[in-house]
């Protein structure tokens, strides 16, 4: 239990832990009273409906974890274990015979219900951070630095504390320097846009160019900035298969590296337009019959050597309107180091986020 649970205002909203029959033998759980029981220990858990499954807040990292029904029904059959121990005398001794799972999965039925908030992590206008949580204002002048609160609604964070006097000079010299300001900015930009983990401007970035240019180093930063675990190769020629969006889910950032020029060509780019404008998306994942919906709230970045050819199909404008290209003229002059990005971010990781 992670807190103090208000036994007496549970019972008198949802009636008592269980029931006995006409002889005075406890006979049947009271399975609305075990899942308010269980939900009242929780900092905050919640079912997303939508994507049909339970988030249980974690104080030590701030975020919101996917929890499975089969860990729930684990930990319900403890506290009824625990509870039968604890309320013998009120006469819930022979309590612990019902932990069977037709039991405990009635519980979770109702704890659904109980806890359901659907579009829960939908609108945020947080950047969860290792150490903190920067909350901007909504016109995005300006935030301020929390402590972590489920009020916060996170489950993606970037691994990097924050550090309001960091800098980054190599980084600064040796993946933006030898580009154009104006460019250096628009980057600057979208990776930040990719540190709030939702696609405000509804646009994907290309960096297209020649090689040896530090494209692919800077993505391989950005990942480590953001977070690893927040970001998923884009396969375009796999968009329309059955359960590629599905595998999606809790990413926020979507890669493609060094792709082939016809990578904007493949059957399934078409839906890039989808993952990048806030559409509502039909996925399943695999070995789950249930579907599920997803917005198209992704930040994408590709790169690539070669100059991208784009299927249009009559919608040229649309293409624009989600296009953003930062085009690398002229290659990294400098000293050549061995995995630079990984350098990089031992080194200057909090002055990047910064």
């Amino acid at each position: 239990m992670n807190v103090s649970v208000d036994i007496k205002a549970i019972t008198e909203k949802f009636g008592p832990p269980g029931y006995e029959n006409d002889r005075g033998k406890f006979s049947k759980l009271n399975e609305p009273f075990w899942a308010a029981y269980y939900a009242a220990g929780r900092l905050k858990i919640i079912f997303e409906p939508s994507e049909r499954e339970f988030y249980d807040y974690d104080s030590a990292t701030g975020l919101f974890v996917p929890k499975s029904s089969d860990r729930i029904r684990t930990e319900l059959a403890a506290q009824i274990m625990e509870g039968s121990l604890n309320w013998a005398k009120g006469g819930y001794c022979s309590m612990q015979q019902f932990r069977s799972d037709r039991h405990l999965s009635g519980i979770v039925g109702h704890l659904r219900g109980q806890v359901e908030e659907r579009d829960f992590f939908k609108s945020t206008h947080c950047v969860h951070l290792g150490n903190c949580t920067l909350k901007f204002k909504l016109d995005g002048s300006s935030f301020t630095v929390e402590s972590f609160s489920p009020e916060h609604r996170s489950r993606n964070r970037s691994p990097i504390d924050y550090d309001p006097n960091a800098t980054c000079p190599k980084f600064e010299k040796n993946i933006l320097g030898h580009i154009p300001e104006e460019d250096r900015l628009l980057i600057k930009k979208y990776a930040g846009q990719c540190l709030l983990g939702r696609n405000l401007t509804q646009r994907f970035l290309i960096l297209d160019g020649v090689g040896g240019a530090s494209k692919g180093a800077l993505v391989l930063i950005l990942t480590g900035i953001v977070g690893p675990t927040n970001v998923y190769e884009l396969r375009t020629r796999l968009l329309c298969e059955r359960f590629e969006i599905g595998r999606m889910l809790r990413r926020t950032l979507l890669v493609g590296s060094d792709v082939k020029g016809d990578f904007l060509s493949e059957s399934g780019a078409y839906r890039l337009k989808s993952l990048v404008g806030g559409d509502q998306l039909a996925a399943e994942r695999k070995g789950s019959n249930a579907d599920f919906d997803i917005y198209g709230n992704f930040n994408v970045i590709v790169t690539s050597n070669a100059r991208l050819r784009m299927r249009l199909d009559e919608d040229r404008s649309a293409w624009e309107r989600r296009t953003t290209i930062v085009r690398y003229d002229k290659p990294y002059n400098g000293p050549r180091v061995f995995e630079i990005d990984k350098r990089l971010l031992e080194e200057e990781a909090p002055g990047i986020l910064k």
